[in-house]
């Protein structure tokens, strides 16, 4: 499938790197889930984004997967592009999502169950690179939180950014993830270079 490839697979999964416009589901059909008709999503990304996902290959596979991640042993590294220079060294952000239609809304509270942590990883002309780790993975969490914060991702329209990019899509990726082999239960790990993908500011990342 075009805009996407295998990094990893083996009997019970894939990890897939996708580039930003892929949709991971779609009303037309040109997506990874027509592709791999016969996986089950374990992890997604949305389609204005890009990055690592993963894809369990059957349905005994998806139940094995699920369960390793709502222990919370699946982990993801995201990083952000987002507009401005004033950021903090590094913050937390605490909010109770709602999803509403096709958005979600973020109130800030000390108290709300949707964390994400960040640390600058570069700081450009007009914009600051972020090293992002949420511990859930709500709809839309990271845009929405990050746009409540003052900080909305560039390009990302839906949730405040001054204009979009011209090669479309928005600069939010999922760059690592590790799991659980589920047979060993040593730890795998997969980790991306961005400059590969269509944006192409993701090249000043510092690694």
């Amino acid at each position: 499938m075009e805009g996407v490839h295998i990094v990893f697979e083996n009997k019970y999964f894939y990890i897939l790197a996708k580039d930003h416009g892929v949709a991971c589901q779609s009303k037309t059909q040109n997506d990874i889930e027509t592709a791999f008709n016969s996986a089950h999503f374990i992890t997604r990304l949305d389609q204005p984004a890009a990055g690592l996902l993963v894809l369990a290959k059957d349905s005994e596979s998806a139940s094995l997967l699920s369960e390793i991640l709502e222990k919370g042993l699946i982990q993801k590294k995201y990083v952000a592009l987002v507009e401005g220079v004033d950021v903090a060294k590094s913050g937390q952000l605490a909010h109770q999502l709602t999803k509403k239609g096709s958005k979600a809304t973020a109130e800030q509270n000390k108290m709300g169950k949707s964390v994400l942590r960040y640390f600058v990883n570069e700081v450009l002309e007009r914009y600051t690179m972020l090293d992002i780790k949420i511990d859930t993975g709500k709809f839309h969490q990271i845009r929405a939180q990050l746009s409540s914060a003052g900080m909305p991702i560039k390009g990302d329209l839906k949730y405040g950014a001054k204009r979009s990019n011209k090669e479309g899509g928005i600069y939010l990726c999922c760059k690592r993830i590790t799991l659980p082999d589920p047979e060993t239960g040593l730890p795998l790990e997969w980790n991306i270079d961005m400059s590969d993908f269509s944006l192409p500011l993701w090249k000043f990342y510092k690694e």
